[in-house]
């Protein structure tokens, strides 16, 4: 308050605010400017082949060839027409961003209360919160009644968190800035007031816009290589037109039969089928991957996948359910039990257990079966349903007439009900402060050691506890409970989550875990699903924050785990792992994985994912499950080698040609083919044997071979000795 020279109070005066917007701007998210139609219809012309067949099109009108000019400008606008198709619908990326911009926020100036719209916000204002609200910039919390937020379109963490407006004098992550509401997120429960310290691209939503802005879109492996393709096909017409010009001369031939050569030379060079055959590769491997619930949103994309060496992922929804579940579960009379949610349980200790923890529980009823409240509360009603405890009839009759709400301060939540002649104070918690309440004996040390264990097994350990009292008030003290029991709870694998993990590594793909949750969860997920989990194997964000770009390049190959991660921790690891070679897919689902799934050679979004991550991303597993992604790199793996077969049989034709045209000049016989007939013969004369290969079946060791190298040719050396000898052959013949 006194940097900003505010007042909580009353607010800034009318003038002032007017004034520092004048010097701050207003709250907007940065935004990149569309790309002109026109420039993007442009920029398909301005490319190595295109220029040849533009070359073609110059040469035919100067010598009033107008049937070949006419061909020829088809294959140019065909090709032209699917680029500008593509190029048109990946530019909208950045603008989604702009959705979580709150329109409207109550503030306080003069001493009153209006109502305005948000991008007028400056720091020093001080705005006032309530449930529903989405919060318009970022604010530092100055009062706070039962504070819930969700931020995990920021943190990816899917718990609500609990705010205060407690001091906090050390560096946290955003995660864990408990005193901070964040522009973007949204209030689940509770009302605040707070003063804005951060508006427009300065907030946290607003740095990673600027992310995004300044993280260049790459292209893929598969575009550069057919680049470097086009440069070669480049180099050999001209290399070729060029002896044949000097040939020509040499043999006295006329000017306008040596150009109705060099333009028979540029339709021969350019594989006028390429474009149109790699795209329908591309668009039947994307239905083939839509059916195993991979949507691809660029076409290119298709292929890319195939040629990934590393996949970074979140663990929350794509390793595991994203759907807390109650997995095991200790009784005060020792019994210990496995929850295995397709066989029901009948002990009697168990029931008592969690008839306890449903009394001592937030979470409500809907429809009978669906329940709303947080987590950890819904997944001990879903234990309560398969244990056949009729919630509904329990808590009618043992009504609660007093509670403590449980809050991250006290760690604990108490409840008093009417339990027959009696009344019953039940507790529940962490474990640490559970057994601070209850009696202390030898059983207590013995439950206090299988907690402890628990624990290191990744899981959430709730303690419960009861007692009963005469009073129908809570007591100040809370002492001499009866222990109950424990329950773990965690956030489950996937069904074939360890299966796929195999499965990719044994493909050659290293797989990374890339999350915002604590590092010890991060280590539990990665050592369930087979992948190493030693500390050297691991990299926390404040460690990133400490580490030079050259030495996190020199670790990254033996990091499996990267926990308490950041935006901008993100974008480093995936451009170390690119900038050391290697193809990168990266898969999010939040506003804070958008920069990095703009950075990697291919950014997957999961189903459920943010408005921005879907824009940004080239992929969308429709499912949400990693599994979709071994299916996908299947499939982009036979695309790439369906091309390579395409490509084979294109350029064994286009080499004859040229052959044959450079043949008959250097043996003084006249032009075999015109420009026209080379195009029919491409576009035409062979178009069912692309059918053939387009539809080829993936080889059976597909997933056997290691990802291919990302710079690697796409014509290799076997593929042009082929591509040589048949030519050879069929000129001959």
């Amino acid at each position: 308050v006194q940097h900003l020279k505010t007042d909580i109070q009353k607010g800034l005066s009318s003038e002032d605010a007017r004034q520092r917007l004048d010097i701050f701007g207003y709250n907007e998210i940065p935004h990149k400017e569309l790309t002109s139609v026109w420039i993007i219809l442009i920029n398909q012309f301005l490319n190595p082949l295109m220029a040849i067949l533009i070359l073609a099109m110059i040469a035919s009108l100067l010598l009033y060839s107008f049937k070949d000019f006419v061909v020829i400008l088809i294959a140019a606008l065909a090709n032209a027409i699917v680029g500008f198709v593509q190029e048109y619908k990946a530019e909208r990326a950045v603008f989604t961003l702009k959705a979580y911009e709150t329109q409207f926020c109550n503030v306080r100036r003069d001493g009153k209360i209006f109502t305005v719209n948000s991008k007028i916000l400056v720091p020093g204002d001080v705005v006032l919160l309530s449930a529903g609200d989405k919060v318009p910039a970022d604010i530092r919390i100055a009062k706070a009644i039962d504070l819930k937020f969700d931020e995990s379109i920021l943190t990816g963490e899917s718990t609500p968190i609990e705010k205060s407006i407690e001091l906090i004098n050390e560096k946290r992550i955003i995660a864990e800035q408990k005193n901070m509401a964040l522009a973007g997120t949204f209030v689940i429960s509770g009302k605040a007031e707070g003063v804005v310290v951060a508006t427009g691209i300065q907030s946290y939503l607003g740095q990673i816009a600027g992310l995004v802005l300044q993280t260049e879109e790459t292209s893929t492996p598969l575009q550069d290589q057919i680049l470097q393709l086009s440069w070669l096909l480049s180099v050999l017409m001209v290399s070729v037109s060029t002896v044949v010009l000097a040939i020509g001369f040499w043999r006295g031939i006329e000017l306008h039969t040596i150009i109705s050569i060099a333009i028979a030379l540029a339709v021969a060079s350019v594989p006028e089928g390429l474009f149109v055959t790699v795209t329908a590769i591309l668009a039947i491997g994307m239905q083939r991957m839509l059916k195993r619930h991979a949507l691809v949103r660029h076409l290119v994309a298709a292929e890319t996948l195939g040629s990934v060496s590393v996949i970074c992922t979140d663990k929350t929804g794509t390793l595991t359910e994203g759907k807390m579940l109650v997995s095991d579960a200790v009784t005060s009379n020792g019994e210990i039990f496995a929850i295995d949610y397709s066989n029901k349980i009948g002990s009697d200790e168990l029931k008592r257990l969690v008839t306890l923890v449903v009394l001592n529980n937030d979470a409500q009823l809907q429809n009978d079966i669906l329940f709303k409240g947080n987590q950890t509360d819904i997944a001990i009603l879903d234990l309560a349903n398969h244990l056949d405890i009729n919630v509904c009839a329990l808590r009618k009759k043992h009504k609660r007439f007093a509670e403590i709400p449980f809050s991250s301060d006290l760690k604990y939540m108490v409840t008093l009900h009417k339990y027959d002649d009696l009344n019953k104070l039940i507790v529940k918690g962490s474990q640490e402060k559970i057994f601070e309440f209850c009696k202390q004996n030898n059983e207590l040390i013995k439950f206090k050691a299988i907690a402890e264990f628990m624990v290191k097994q990744g899981l959430r350990v709730i303690a419960v506890a009861a007692k009963n009292i005469e009073e129908k008030i809570i007591p100040g003290e809370l002492t001499e409970f009866e222990f109950c029991g424990l329950l773990g709870i965690r956030d489950p694998l996937r069904p074939h989550a360890k299966q796929t993990v195999k499965e990719l590594l044994g493909a050659g793909i290293k797989l990374v875990v890339v999350t915002g949750d604590h590092k010890d969860t991060a280590m539990r997920v990665a050592n369930e699903v087979g992948l190493p989990t030693s500390e050297q194997n691991v990299i926390t964000g404040v460690q990133l924050d400490e580490m030079s770009d050259a030495i996190l390049e020199q670790r990254i190959e033996n990091v499996t785990i990267f926990a308490r991660v950041e935006p901008k921790h993100k974008i480093r690891i995936v451009n170390a792992f690119k900038n050391v070679g290697r193809a990168v897919a990266m898969v999010g689902d939040g506003v804070n994985d958008a920069p990095a799934l703009r950075a990697a050679d291919i950014g997957v979004v999961l189903g459920s994912g943010s408005d921005v991550a879907h824009e940004i991303a080239d992929m969308v597993l429709l499912d949400n499950n990693l599994s979709s992604i071994d299916a996908a790199v299947r499939e982009g793996r036979t695309i790439f080698d369906n091309i390579r077969k395409m490509m084979v049989f294109l350029m064994s034709r286009s080499f004859s040609e040229i052959v044959m045209i450079f043949g008959a000049i250097l043996c003084g016989y006249p032009l075999p083919l015109f420009a026209t007939q080379i195009f029919w013969i491409n576009m035409v004369g062979h178009g069912f044997t692309h059918l053939a290969l387009i539809k080829e079946p993936e080889e059976q060791d597909i997933m056997k071979r290691v990802p291919r190298p990302k710079y690697e040719p796409i014509l290799n050396y076997d593929m042009k000795f082929m591509i040589f000898l048949i030519g050879i052959i069929t000129d001959l013949g």
